[in-house]
């Protein structure tokens, strides 16, 4: 049980650290983004995710890839890998492709790593708590950081209550921090209309239309909307 980050409800519930100053350019592989685009768009990091999803897929064929957070974290982000962004996307890809969202009570059957991994089946904090543990496999786990708050998928009214609690993630990659989303991203619960991978890195002012964290400052804009902007926005 030790191999297993498990982030416990009450992790969760309270706000995130503030987040740090970006790591040295030197860490990650370099790429370029472009300006935000449009709620809709893709991820606006302008790269082919061609090897890191093509990895992911393979590992579905893989008798005993994923029997173990750490044996599909070596799958995913084989060690060496230099390239940090191509871990994050492959874990990633994984995740979205192979975890169903689960409607119900919480429990440790759809929050728990292992047992998510296992069952191949979560709520909001298990895709997180899956995700984290993946990149704490792979060396990554400094990089992630899980967002709480509340969200609404886009084209759903947006409300304040214990219905509209959610969980997302922030990577810190060589640029600075980016924002993801792996339960809006999954094959399984994608909102009509909106491609899977607009929850992946996307730009701050678009996540924003649909998350509201419980930290500001996880918003990654100025200034940042009050409750009462966001709502009516």
């Amino acid at each position: 049980a030790s191999a297993f980050l498990i982030m416990t409800d009450e992790n969760l519930a309270s706000p995130p650290p503030p987040p740090p100053s970006p790591l040295p350019s030197s860490h990650c592989q370099q790429y370029h983004h472009e300006q935000s685009g449009s709620l809709g768009s893709s991820s606006f990091i302008t790269r082919s995710w061609e090897s890191a999803d093509a990895r992911a897929i393979l590992t579905e064929s893989q008798e005993n890839a994923a029997k173990s957070v750490i044996s599909l974290a070596a799958f995913l982000a084989p060690a060496g890998a230099s390239d940090c962004l191509d871990s994050v996307r492959a874990i990633w890809t994984w995740i979205t492709r192979n975890i169903t969202y689960a409607k119900g009570a919480v429990t440790p059957q759809v929050t728990a790593p292992h047992l998510v991994l296992l069952h191949r089946r979560a709520i909001c904090q298990g895709f997180c708590n899956l995700f984290v543990s993946l990149a704490t496999a792979a060396g990554l786990g400094q990089h992630v950081r899980v967002i709480t708050g509340y969200a609404a998928p886009p084209g759903k009214e947006k409300k304040i209550g214990a219905a509209s609690r959610h969980s997302w993630l922030g990577v810190r990659l060589n640029s600075g921090w980016h924002l993801l989303d792996p339960t809006f991203g999954s094959v399984r619960s994608t909102v009509a209309g909106v491609p899977k991978d607009f929850f992946f890195l996307t730009p701050p002012r678009d996540f924003l239309e649909a998350h509201l964290p419980d930290e500001p400052s996880w918003q990654l804009v100025e200034p940042a909307l009050s409750l009462e902007e966001w709502l009516a926005h």
